[in-house]
């Protein structure tokens, strides 16, 4: 196991490191640790090699925010070789430096403290090759690699300043100088800005604004014969960045003149003194660089854009539609799953967005991809005059159509409240228990309305029908096969400002009726857990709290569902389980109501964002992102699928054509390279394919996946996808790991009994982490809600993992024990089953449940298990803590602090009862319980299988061979392979083979 190191450049003249690149590049970049500073910078340079004989890039960098990464850009690319890079020159007072691995063994490329050669160190970095190093706008593979029309001359164009990345958060200033000739008899300005602008002309300030609407002002007094200037700042929030203005002038003679933004314009990245005024000499400034016509994405199609610039394409787009009928989506469970139907025949759904949809989706199109999913907020139509405003809808849509005549569309369709909304209804915004502190801003800000609030359900729920009537009434009701009804942090429901623990507002004190304050919502009794009795007042507030959550979802539903008369499906972001942040605020612990809701057709998540994932012993468990990784879900797929919906997986690792450092990261190890993108690419739609869910991908970047191997891998997949409407998805797991989701309205709170980062103790070890060395099984696993067992589970299944159901009341322990008596299952409780319920906390009920004699420790205490010569388990001090004192029980491990046994199993009404007194459990350990178990394991390594009936994919986690056994005789995809039921393959880690049974 690798330990990571921060290494401070203040302690030596240089460092720097030793590498060979696999494949060409032009991006290099370095990763730096946090001194809680966001100040200090150094020179990052790439050499030829340590003896620095020729310099082939390099960059000082100033205040070096922490926990990031500092890129280095090369002007050309450099070709596969061996490098040498080195940061050096630090500036400021503080400390500034980069982190590092430190190795087990020792490595022939060495990293270098000043010059002194460290075999056993590694810095982390990376380098890749973009396609976009260099440019303004990103383009599309299709764009880039054919013949692309020009812009149409006579109309605005959107520009940037000449920089990659696009900075965030930052200001860039515009000028363009033009001259008059004679008196102006009219004259107006047409502007927008993303993401905000303002605008001056003859230095007199003239408008206000932002993306996405374009503001027209009247400027005719302000002109003046010979020479003027329009002069405008333009905000930056987050990439894509532009400005977009045209001056129409009409002089007295009747004659028309246009000035419009394009590559004429002068920018800078500072603000001189009067450089709105005319005699300003920009002469020094940097020319612009155009990001794309006025009708280029993501702008187009949102805002009012369209009603200026009508695109000539977009009612040719809609009047094919006139003559077909109202499209009809639904989910049906047949063959083993819930599968995507539209107008009676099945698809395979595999969907894609992108930040710049009307870019990308000719990629899209081209990969085979027919279904998109737009997004589209209401706030941008929605009207205070009630004269509501569906255009931009409708234009965006169209452009897509022009694209892809086939194209349906899924709509994400924001119920987001518009400012002005807000602003006049104060007393019906969110309330917060802890003051919002200075990083109020993140995760979509605090200012929001309260889920309960009636008036904003009501308000929202008008709009809402007036949309859809609209949609209902226009062409695309033949396109528009369905809505994800979206709101909450990034619309994934999650509540606004959950970590300063909603909801004190009037609205939800009256819907919980009272609202803990925040000392009551932080305090637990019992050290992990709350006490029943005593906080009886708190564990009812979240529940009701989660109820009104998931009633606001099903109120929004319900009026899809009536405005579409059924034809169209709906869904939402829900049933997140799985690493979620702010478990007990999150806003996702009532999953069985949304599941069981008639107006709920499917569910979507992005999967698991976890890297390099370990125990408190140091044990390596998996990683979900990057290569070798699961990718596994955030939610319980075996639920959903039990209850009849559909599961959307959200695709969205970022790929090796990323420059922004923010996101570089996302796709996790080895996604800066071609081949790993690739691998990991493969591997998310092998898995998609395999499990028999749905997914999309989810291009943030834009332009993740605009390269020709990333589109025939997908274009491979929507073949095989073809096939896939004949199988039988039904699982055919034998180990199944169980969650329950009322669990934590019983635990601590998550600021109280925090994992890393804003999840909970259990959340992040008994979750998130255990499911990290569950998927490196080797054998497929079926993730399940207790409240979701039936009976015929327990023949089904050979293994259960009872992960963290700690809540359970006695009719549900009696339940569980008539179930597994006489099955011949293994069953593995974890920590604390059934200890508590509403009557209280009870070592007596975990003793019927599991049929072991458990006894509880009155002290706090590690949470460490020695089991053979292997430690395993929690970090820190913990209670309460159990031991097993039974005499017929197999002593598997005991408390590594001598407290007592802590691992046993024993035989109990015809099933092995096994206890574990602490998470996460080691794969290797899993794979051992698993085969005392009877379960097969299709690999003979730790690897990551994913399988329906007719369908498996394989994920392998290390080098070398393994053998692969299935239960019934398939052939490997793409190959010319026999039917069989063993393969010996050789295999990397990261590789993902697919088999199938057709």
């Amino acid at each position: 196991m690798t330990q990571t190191l921060a290494i401070a450049l203040n302690d030596h003249p240089h460092l720097g490191q030793v590498f060979t690149a696999g494949e060409k590049f032009n991006l290099l970049w370095v990763s730096v640790p946090s001194w809680s500073d966001n100040e200090g910078g150094f020179t990052l340079t790439l050499w030829d090699s340590p003896l620095r004989r020729r310099r082939l890039a390099s960059q000082a960098f100033t205040d070096i925010r922490d926990n990031s990464r500092v890129t280095l850009i090369l002007r050309e690319p450099a070709p596969p070789g061996t490098y040498y890079w080195e940061v050096s020159q630090r500036t400021g007072s503080t400390r500034v430096g980069l982190y590092a691995h430190r190795l087990e063994s020792d490595s022939s490329q060495p990293a270098y403290l000043g010059d002194q050669p460290d075999a056993r160190l590694r810095f982390v970095f990376g380098v890749q090759y973009s396609p976009y190093v260099g440019q303004g706008r990103r383009r599309s593979w299709r764009s880039r690699t054919r013949q692309a029309a020009g812009t149409k001359g006579g109309l605005p164009q959107w520009i940037w300043y000449p920089e990659t990345p696009i900075a965030d958060n930052a200001t860039r200033f515009f000028r363009r100088t033009f001259e008059v000739q004679r008196r102006v008899r009219r004259a107006r300005v047409i502007v927008t800005g993303d993401d905000a602008f303002t605008l001056w002309l003859n230095g007199r300030e003239v408008a206000k604004g932002g993306q996405p609407m374009l503001r027209e002002v009247d400027v005719t007094r302000l002109l003046r014969q010979g020479r003027n200037v329009l002069a405008v700042s333009v905000f930056n929030a987050v990439a894509p960045a532009g400005l977009l203005l045209e001056l129409r002038l009409e002089d007295t003679a009747g004659r028309v003149q246009r000035v419009f933004s394009d590559s004429s314009w002068r920018c800078s990245t500072q603000e001189s003194r009067h450089w709105q005024e005319v005699d300003y000499d920009h002469s020094r400034w940097a020319q612009a660089v155009v990001q794309g016509d006025v009708f280029a994405g993501p702008w187009y199609g949102t805002g009012n854009i369209a009603q200026y610039y009508p695109h000539p394409r977009l009612q040719s787009a809609l009047e094919p539609l006139k003559r077909e009928p109202p499209v009809r989506a639904e989910v049906r469970v047949e063959r083993g799953a819930p599968r995507l139907f539209i107008n009676g025949k099945e698809v395979f759904p595999l969907l894609a967005w992108s930040n710049d949809l009307i870019e990308f989706a000719p990629d899209f199109t081209d990969a085979g991809i027919d279904i998109f999913h737009p997004h589209y907020n209401l706030a941008d139509g929605w009207r205070e005059d009630g004269k509501h405003d569906w255009s931009g809808f409708t234009n965006l849509l169209s452009h897509l159509l022009g694209i892809n005549p086939k194209a349906y569309f899924l709509v994400r369709l924001g119920l987001f409240a518009p400012e002005w909304w807000k602003a006049k209804h104060p007393q019906d915004l969110i309330g917060y228990a802890l003051e919002p502190d200075d990083r109020q801003g993140e995760f979509g800000g605090v200012r929001h309305p309260s889920f309960a609030s009636q008036v904003w359900r009501r308000d929202t729920e008008v709009v809402l029908r007036h949309f859809l009537r609209f949609v209902e009434r226009s062409p695309l009701r033949s396109r528009v096969i369905g809505y994800q009804i979206a709101n909450g942090i990034y619309g994934e429901w999650h509540y606004f400002g959950a970590r300063y623990l909603p909801d004190t507002s009037p609205p939800m004190q009256r819907a919980c009726g009272g609202v803990p304050d925040a000392k009551a919502r932080m305090h637990a009794s019992l050290g992990l857990f709350r006490d029943p009795t005593r906080e009886a007042e708190v564990i009812r507030y979240y529940q009701r709290f989660h109820d009104v959550c998931a009633d606001t979802i099903l109120t929004f539903a319900q009026v899809v569902k009536q405005e579409t008369r059924g034809r169209a499906l709906c869904g939402a972001f829900y049933t997140y389980l799985l690493e979620n942040l702010w478990i007990q605020e999150g806003g996702h612990l009532a999953p069985q109501k949304v599941l069981a809701s008639p107006y709920i057709d499917f569910v979507a998540c992005p999967y698991a964002y976890q890297g390099d994932a370990t125990d408190g012993a140091g044990n390596w468990l998996g990683r979900s992102r990057g290569l070798a990784g699961d990718g596994g879900y955030r939610v319980l797929l075996e639920s959903i699928q039990r209850h009849g919906k559909l599961y959307f997986a959200e695709i969205d690792p970022s790929t090796c054509l990323e420059t922004q450092p923010e996101n570089m990261g996302n796709g996790g190890v080895g996604s800066e390279t071609l081949r790993g993108s690739r691998l990991i690419l493969r591997r998310d739609l092998a898995h998609m394919t395999a499990q028999g869910n749905a997914g999309w991908l989810f291009d943030i970047g834009p332009g993740w996946y605009a390269e020709g191997e990333f589109l025939e891998e997908i274009r491979a997949f929507v073949q095989l996808g073809r096939e896939r409407v004949r199988w039988n998805l039904q699982s055919p797991a034998r180990v199944a790991a169980m969650f329950q989701p009322e669990s934590f309205f019983f635990t601590a709170h998550w600021k109280t009994s925090p994992g890393e980062g804003e999840y909970d103790l259990f959340g992040d070890y008994f979750l998130n982490r255990q499911s990290r060395a569950i998927h490196r099984l080797g054998a497929p696993v079926d993730f399940l809600d207790i409240n979701d067992l039936e009976g015929g589970d327990a023949s089904r299944y050979r293994l259960f993992l009872l992960c963290n159901c700690f809540a359970l009341r006695d009719e549900q322990v009696e339940k569980l024990r008539r179930l597994f008596a006489r099955s011949g299952a293994t069953v593995v409780w974890f920590y604390a089953p059934g200890f508590v319920c509403p009557e209280g906390a009870s070592v007596e009920r975990m003793v019927r449940l599991t049929g072991l004699s458990l006894r509880l420790l009155a002290e706090a205490g590690g949470m460490l298990v020695d089991a053979n010569g292997r430690t395993f388990g929690l970090p820190g001090m913990h209670q309460p803590r159990f031991v097993v004192e039974d005499a017929s029980a197999e002593q598997l491990g005991r408390w590594k602090d001598g407290s007592g046994v802590a691992f046993a199993r024993k035989q109990v009404d015809g099933f092995t009862s096994v206890y574990v007194g602490t998470a996460p459990v080691p794969a290797e350990i899993l794979r051992w319980l698993a085969q005392e178990a009877g379960v097969r394991l299709w690999s003979s390594q730790p690897d990551i299988v994913y399988a329906c009936t007719d369908a498996v994919s394989v994920t392998a986690t290390s080098d070398g061979e393994r053998e692969i056994r299935l239960p019934k005789p398939m052939r490997l995809w793409q190959s010319d392979s026999s039917r069989q039921t063993v393969f010996r393959l050789k295999m990397r880690a990261g590789e993902t083979v697919v088999f199938i049974a057709s």
